[in-house]
C-alpha cells in the first residue's frame, strides 16, 4: 500500500526538524499551496520547499509555480551575497507513478535551473525509509567513527551508503570516478545509462 501525502509530508517534517531545521509557519502562504500539501524549512545554510502532490499529474502540472513561489521568497527575503542566497532547494513527491511514457521525477531533478531539485514518486516511494533516501543531500552527515576492519574507507563507502538504500551501482562508479579524478556526476549519469 503506498504512503499517504499527509504520512509523507509528517516523515519529511521530522526528518528536517530533527537535523535541526527550522519549519517556517508561513509555508503555505509562501508557496501558496495548502498547509497540508507544504513546508518550508530553512536551516544556517540554505532554505528546503517541500511540496507533496496525490497525484503525478498534479506534481507535473504545478511543480514550476512551488519553484518560482521558492526563488521569489529567497530573493525578498536574502541577500544576495548571503550564503545561503544561493543554496535553494525543492522537494517535490507524490505516492502516484508516473506515466510509463513519461521519464517521470528524474525529469525534474535533472532540470538544475534557478534551485536545485529533488524528488520521489511512488515508484521508489513505499515506505519511510524512502522519504528519507529522497531527502538524503539535505541531511546531515553522520559523523561517527566508522570500524572498517582495516579497510581503506573509501572501499567501505559503497557498503555504507548500500545500507541507507543507495544503488551499490551508483556509489561503486562514484568511488571509482574520485580515485580516477573524473567528473563525479557525470560518472553517476553514465552508471544510469548503463543500468
Amino acid at each position: 500500500m503506498p504512503l499517504q501525502s499527509g504520512t509523507l509530508l509528517a516523515e519529511v517534517h521530522r526528518l528536517l526538524s530533527e537535523s535541526k531545521y527550522a519549519i517556517r509557519e508561513d509555508s503555505d502562504e509562501v508557496l501558496r499551496l495548502p498547509r497540508e500539501r507544504c513546508l518550508l524549512a530553512e536551516d544556517r545554510y540554505g532554505v528546503v520547499a517541500v511540496a507533496v502532490y496525490d497525484t503525478w499529474s498534479e506534481l507535473a502540472e504545478d511543480w514550476t509555480n512551488v519553484q518560482a513561489a521558492l526563488v521569489e521568497e529567497m530573493s525578498i527575503r536574502l541577500d544576495p551575497a548571503e550564503p545561503k542566497a544561493w543554496d535553494g532547494y525543492l522537494v517535490l513527491l507524490t505516492p502516484s507513478q508516473a506515466p510509463r511514457d513519461s521519464e517521470g521525477i528524474s525529469s525534474i531533478t535533472h532540470d538544475t535551473g534557478r534551485l536545485r531539485k529533488l524528488g520521489a514518486s511512488g515508484e521508489n516511494l513505499s515506505t519511510l525509509s524512502d522519504v528519507e533516501r529522497a531527502i538524503l543531500p539535505l541531511m546531515p552527515i553522520d559523523a561517527r567513527p566508522v570500524h572498517t576492519s582495516g579497510m581503506a574507507l573509501l572501499d567501505s563507502l559503497p557498503e555504507l551508503l548500500a545500507r541507507r538504500g543507495v544503488a551499490r551501482s551508483d556509489s561503486e562508479a562514484v568511488v571509482q570516478a574520485f580515485r580516477t579524478r573524473q567528473p563525479l556526476v557525470e560518472a553517476l549519469h553514465e552508471n544510469d545509462a548503463t543500468s
